[in-house]
């Protein structure tokens, strides 16, 4: 395997592993406010 191969295909892995943690960060964001909002109108509430 030349180097620039190496190279691209540490660089996709690298891409990918990004978008995951990226897509993970987002994910818990969105249930954190969910779950926030979620709360507060069960506060609202009683």
């Amino acid at each position: 395997m030349p180097l620039t191969e190496i190279a691209r295909v540490a660089m996709n892995f690298h891409e990918l592993l990004f978008w995951s943690w990226y897509r993970f960060i987002c994910i818990e964001y969105i249930i954190i406010i969910w779950l926030g909002k979620k709360k507060n109108q069960d506060r609202g509430f009683h």
